[in-house]
């Protein structure tokens, strides 16, 4: 039995973003090593190709980007008209961090965009059919929610109904379906107290907690309180510094140049 291919989906960075890539490039590395149904790819540079680019291309009809992909993500921190998350046109998708970091957060903003290239790349593998719920809120990750802040309990819960669940599985396949089920879960990340974990090693390696970094319930003292221990000890090395100066300056002061 021939073993189905990885969708391929690129992700571009336009403009400044409101976020940290690298550690971002991580986490989105550890959601494809934990499973077999997405490639995630980061082309390089990141700003080579746009969203407007690409969607001239494909109204032209000439290839999007030099390599094919099967998904094109677009990220920026742009307000988007008519208060969207993200659009899919086809194969491409545009999404914005815009106000979540301020308005939003907690969940993380790498959790928020992740949701939105998971949701934006099954709308754009999908036949055409696949559409969201209207006008309810249910914790399902493929409604539209008019109350942006109602898109908190659709990415903490990382549930799916039955109805998206039969159209993954019929247009998309039972295997990827498994796949995204545990992706928007974020069974992956796994905890930042637990040594070996992608959430661990964010912390750990990059300097980047999800549940402190990313937010608006992050106050001053919380921003600084993982650094606490870094930010005393600098102050005490330039105390000693600052002493030893003095120190200096006295003797060859009083005793004069040897």
């Amino acid at each position: 039995m021939q073993a189905v291919r990885s969708k391929r989906v690129a992700i571009w960075f336009e403009g400044e973003q409101d976020f940290e890539r690298l550690p971002f490039k991580f986490f989105i590395a550890g959601a494809t090593a934990f499973q077999r149904s997405f490639q995630f790819y980061f082309p390089d540079p990141p700003n080579e190709l746009t969203f407007e680019d690409a969607l001239k291309a494909q109204r032209e009809q000439r290839p999007v980007f030099r390599e094919h992909f099967d998904v094109y993500i677009f990220i920026t921190a742009e307000h988007m008209k008519g208060n969207l998350f993200f659009i899919e046109i086809g194969p491409l998708v545009h999404i914005t961090t815009n106000g979540w970091q301020q308005n939003f957060s907690p969940p993380s903003v790498f959790e928020y965009l992740f949701h939105s290239i998971m949701c934006g790349s099954i709308y754009a593998l999908s036949d055409g059919t696949f559409q969201h719920h209207d006008d309810l809120t249910m914790g399902c990750q493929f409604e539209y929610t008019r109350v942006k802040e109602h898109d908190r309990i659709d990415i903490a819960l990382g549930y799916i109904c039955q109805e998206h669940e039969a159209q993954i599985a019929t247009q998309l396949g039972t295997d990827v379906l498994t796949d995204v089920k545990r992706l928007f879960k974020f069974e992956w990340l796994g905890s930042a107290d637990q040594a070996g974990t992608v959430a661990y090693k964010m912390k750990d390696l990059f300097n980047y907690d999800l549940r402190t970094d990313s937010g608006f319930k992050k106050r001053f003292l919380e921003r600084v309180q993982q650094n606490i221990d870094g930010f005393w000890f600098d102050i005490a090395k330039e105390l000693i510094k600052g002493i030893l100066l003095i120190v200096v300056a006295f003797l060859l002061f009083k005793f004069g140049w040897k």
